[in-house]
């Protein structure tokens, strides 16, 4: 078992520098970060420089997860531009790439040579793409609504304008279970994650100075336009942190417009659970069984240890824990493959059951082919039969009830599967409103086990987990309704994200999704319904008489917007009503449905091409359901129904023993 000594990474090193910034900036703000200390033991050498980078890394991924036709100018005397100063610390583009050793069988960890024409597609730290042109104030870089621009509604009026907040309904037509949303999340951090910049600002959170607030990368929220003439102290905000840009193509152009880089790929690879680099990759598997995957001798995700305590001794390293300052993660900061995975306890079990089947698969290879597989080739072939089982359930089981896409008939070298930037930054996080305001622990009969945890105690909050194991989860995610797709949310979600019942603090995650709008340049609302062919809309009322939009958050928008098309993306689309037999609005669905097209068919590594795997292989792979993971992988469970993203029923969802469950037959891939 590989032990995480997070003093060791901390004390006497250039790492330390970071934190040190990082806790600074944000000591007076409830944003629980998880600070990673990083690569431990790997049976390799490691470079400092390569830690400090990885730390840095991970410092922004948390950051990033706390996560109208008004043409009268704002009266502020603020000169700040944006137009240089977001392109400071850049994310670097590639050179030249060297595809001449990519691997016909294996994937690499980064995405890098899946395409072997174009090397960059699809890849980590390579920009999301647009679908339309950007709109920045300035056409190049500078967000809308920006001091000394046209005045447009504060994305904190906008939220409050179109979404409601109440104690989420847990009731949806199709019989969703809360594990639909689980799986959603984990399926979308796959596929996207836009590192931030650290704002530096010393008053976080109050904007008394414009001038100074303003500056990049800080673009906080106002709660009204008023803020924006008002120099008094302590002049309320949001804090925003700006996504880190992509360096220009050519420093001396002026008039290059901005673009952000996706950190991960964007091939449904496991780069959540496998990491997205390579050094991250190595240090995720075990030191004693390099096939395998790190977990606890319990099952459980790794935390960083204190020095010289097993990590068996759950509650010995708890009381330490407590005690040390760097890690903001109540019960430990779990060391996975991507730094989101403790920002909620659905996500953290989720990333601990693929995990566990990384290994049980490690596990029944070896059975197959006693001494025929090295240690590399093993772990390889693990993944991506792991990998492959997961894009099925992401593709076959999960994305149907959004959007139905053609047949798929093979790879496509034309076809860029980069992820686009209004389906990561609006479209995808569609999400957010089946989150509800707690999570049931059941027992393995599906009974209740013990209270519910609040959302705001499961976010950054591993100890249910470290006492109870990841089974009460899953036994009430997959015995609850979830909420329905709508412009209602939890309050834990619209109004005090990481914000703990005892402080009086505003972060409204709604908001801070307009403001990334912005911040990534995504055109208004209207563009995207021309760009899919949806009919326009030349007013409000029209949009009422067609029955656009969910009554109340049209009337909220038309309070604040002169016509629909100006809406800011993200708050028009969650608020369309659904598309006949679709979680989504046309909008939406018309945006995801492009996304994954793109996936499946730009990715030369789909589990249904002929060239990765053989018919019987495939044959296994789609056998599998997500009902057969959980069976395979969670403790004590006995039975589950088959449509585990949905509620049971008596109809055609019935509870049954797992034993009636299909499992993977690793028999297809025995070795003659």
């Amino acid at each position: 078992m590989t032990t995480f000594n997070l003093s060791y990474f901390l004390e006497g090193t250039k790492i330390q520098r970071y934190y040190q910034t990082a806790e600074d900036m944000l000591k007076s703000t409830t944003l629980f970060l998880s600070a990673i200390a990083m690569v431990i033991v790997t049976g390799g050498a490691i470079s400092l420089e390569n830690l400090e980078e990885n730390y840095k890394r991970f410092i922004g991924g948390f950051l990033n997860n706390i996560e109208g036709e008004n043409n009268k100018p704002s009266k502020a005397t603020s000169k700040v531009t944006q137009k240089g100063g977001v392109f400071a610390d850049c994310q670097k583009r590639r050179s030249t790439i060297d595809c001449s050793k990519a691997s016909k069988n294996f994937r690499s960890i980064d995405g890098l040579c899946n395409n072997l024409d174009h090397p960059e597609w699809g890849a980590t730290k390579t920009p999301v793409k647009r679908l339309i042109e950007a709109l920045y104030a300035d056409g190049v870089a500078t967000a809308r609504g920006f001091p000394n621009t046209p005045v447009i509604p504060t994305a904190n009026e906008v939220s409050k304008a179109a979404f409601t907040v109440e104690q989420k309904s847990m009731s949806n037509s199709e019989g969703f279970a809360v594990s639909f949303m689980a799986f959603a999340q984990f399926v979308d951090h796959d596929m996207t994650d836009v590192e931030m910049q650290v704002c530096k600002y010393k008053k976080y959170g109050s904007c008394d100075n414009i001038e100074e607030s303003f500056k990049y990368p800080c673009l906080p929220i106002l709660f009204n336009n008023n803020n924006l003439n008002d120099n008094s102290k302590n002049t309320p905000c949001t804090p925003f942190h700006q996504s880190v840009s992509m360096c220009k193509k050519d420093e001396n152009n002026v008039d290059e417009v901005r673009e952000v880089p996706n950190r991960v790929s964007s091939f449904l690879d496991g780069s959540q659970i496998y990491g997205a680099e390579a050094d991250l990759a190595d240090a995720l598997r075990s030191t004693t069984d390099r096939a395998k995957m790190n977990l606890t001798c319990d099952g459980l995700l790794p935390v960083m240890l204190i020095p010289g305590v097993s990590a068996c001794s759950f509650l010995q390293n708890i009381d330490g824990l407590k005690k040390r300052s760097a890690c903001r993660v109540l019960g430990g900061c779990s060391f996975v493959g991507d730094p989101r995975g403790d920002d909620n306890i659905p996500l953290h079990t989720m990333h601990t059951l693929w995990l566990r089947n990384h290994n049980k698969i490690v596990d029944g290879l070896r059975a197959q082919n006693p001494n025929m597989y090295t240690d590399e080739t093993l772990y390889q072939t693990a993944r991506k039969i792991n990998t492959g089982i997961w894009a099925h359930l992401a593709f076959d089981e999960y994305l149907p009830d959004l959007v139905k896409l053609p047949v798929y008939t093979e790879y496509k070298a034309n076809t860029d599967p980069s992820i686009i930037n209004a389906f990561n930054t609006a479209a995808f996080r569609y999400g957010h409103s089946l989150v509800p305001n707690s999570f049931d622990q059941n027992d393995n009969a599906f009974n209740r086990l013990a209270d519910p945890i609040s959302l705001q105690d499961a976010l950054n909050n591993r100890e249910p987990v470290n006492f109870r194991g990841i089974e009460p989860i899953w036994f009430g995610l997959t015995g609850n309704k979830s909420a329905r797709v709508d412009y209602k949310f939890a309050d834990g979600i619209a109004r005090k994200l990481f914000v703990r019942p005892q402080e009086k603090l505003y972060r409204d995650l709604l908001a801070i999704n307009i403001q990334r709008g912005r911040d990534h340049g995504l055109q208004t609302y209207g563009h995207y319904r021309k760009l899919c062919k949806l009919a326009t809309l030349e007013s409000w009322k029209e949009a009422e008489d067609k029955k656009v939009f969910f009554k109340a958050a049209r009337e909220g928008l038309q309070r604040i917007f002169k016509h629909p098309n100006d809406v800011d993306l993200y708050a028009a689309g969650v608020s369309e009503i659904h598309a006949t037999g679709s979680e989504l609005g046309p909008t939406f669905q018309c945006l995801v449905k492009k996304q994954f097209s793109a996936i499946r068919d730009g990715d030369r590594f789909f589990w249904r091409s002929p060239k990765v795997f053989s018919e019987a292989q495939r044959n296994a792979i789609e056998a599998v359901s997500f009902a057969s993971i959980l069976c395979d992988n969670l403790n004590g469970i006995v039975s589950i129904q088959p449509k585990a993203l949905r509620v049971p029923n008596t109809v055609d969802n019935q509870r049954t023993e797992c034993g009636n469950i299909k499992k993977l037959d690793l028999s297809k891939w025995k070795i003659d």
